[in-house]
């Protein structure tokens, strides 16, 4: 980005005020489309291209075609993370987990595999190709020359995959949470917050933020797609009430899968598109109210932030050991024993909190 681009060359021009935003801040930033304007190019920039997720898709069947050859039929190559559900940046790797029918493998099995796999890879098909068997989940790292796309490769990695469906949904409710994914995360790694190995969140620690941001805006943009009913509302409800459809969205029956004994149930998005376009705020709006929201609504270390329901308990209400050494906590969606942020340390959490203070009062001044 360019310096005119960013405002004096901020990497963090990346909000406007949503409903948090008092009339007076309104009414300062009411003559401010450009950051609007802004914020839609640089998602357009930010973006990956067709020609880039066509070839990340080639190389995903690619991959699959080695892994049956040398696996069997009973194997097969997923897609996950942000590839799957439009969240991906420009040049992003693409995450690929090796789903085989039956039994769960030994660690010892799955090791014994990647490595085979890695070796057929860089001798029979020419790619760049290692394996990084010592890491919390073992991977293989790839890169192929002939499409120049890059992947991390894993094995029975089941949860990542679960997760990646679920907000499949959230893309498909309402375009703004895409965008703004892809801002926030744009801006979380041009100020050296995303890096996960360093004690800071991930991408997907990211995404969680600006979802749980957008089930907060009022009226809430987004539903909680694990509760048991949603209240329909918006284009939802009007299109439900066209065709003389309930008012209401029920759970399905059946659960999308299970992984680690948990059984997971979500809704998916064909009712609830469109829920909530009675929140018109712009993207500029919704850039700038996801800055207010974390530096100023709410103490992001005070509170257990958690998307799966609107429950948003104080961290002291956390029984122990869950309320002890993490420094910010961001239930996982899929399993809520699970802290997202779990590895997330004393100077990092102040860090995000800093910066994320710092774009607010950019934005602020304007």
């Amino acid at each position: 980005m360019s310096q005119g681009e960013r405002r004096g060359g901020d990497a963090d021009v990346q909000e406007v005020r949503s409903s948090h935003v008092h009339e007076d801040a309104e009414e300062k930033m009411a003559d401010c489309g450009w950051l609007d304007r802004w914020a839609r190019q640089h998602v357009e920039e930010v973006s990956t291209t067709k020609a880039f997720s066509s070839s990340r898709m080639s190389l995903t069947i690619k991959l699959d075609q080695i892994v049956k050859s040398i696996l069997g039929m009973n194997a097969r190559v997923e897609i996950f993370g942000s590839a799957c559900c439009g969240l991906a940046t420009k040049g992003s790797d693409v995450d690929l987990t090796i789903s085989i029918c039956g039994e769960r493998l030994s660690k010892e099995v799955q090791s014994d595999i990647l490595k085979r796999l890695s070796k057929a890879f860089r001798f029979q098909h020419g790619m760049n190709s290692f394996a990084l068997l010592g890491a919390r989940i073992p991977i293989i790292k790839l890169k192929d020359p002939a499409t120049g796309v890059s992947a991390d490769i894993s094995i029975q990695n089941d949860m990542p995959v679960f997760r990646s469906q679920l907000l499949l949904q959230y893309t498909r409710i309402d375009q703004r949470f895409q965008q703004l994914v892809l801002l926030i995360k744009d801006w979380s790694l041009t100020r050296d917050i995303n890096k996960a190995p360093h004690g800071y969140l991930n991408s997907f620690g990211y995404t969680m933020l600006v979802l749980f941001y957008m089930q907060n805006t009022s009226p809430p943009i987004l539903p909680h797609l694990q509760d048991e009913v949603i209240a329909l509302r918006g284009e939802a409800l009007r299109r439900a009430r066209q065709l003389g459809q309930p008012e209401t969205a029920s759970l399905p029956v059946h659960p999308q899968g299970t992984v680690d004994g948990i059984e997971i149930h979500h809704h998916i998005h064909d009712r609830l598109h469109g829920w909530g376009s009675d929140n018109t705020s712009s993207l500029g709006d919704l850039l700038h109210g996801f800055f207010r929201f974390y530096a100023n609504d709410i103490d992001m270390r005070q509170v257990v932030m958690c998307v799966r329901s609107a429950e948003c308990p104080a961290r002291q209400d956390l029984p122990p050991p869950a309320n002890q050494e993490t420094y910010l906590w961001l239930r996982d969606p899929i399993d809520p024993t699970n802290n997202v942020a779990r590895g997330v340390h004393a100077a990092a959490a102040e860090r995000i909190v800093a910066e994320l203070r710092r774009g607010f009062e950019i934005l602020e001044l304007g």
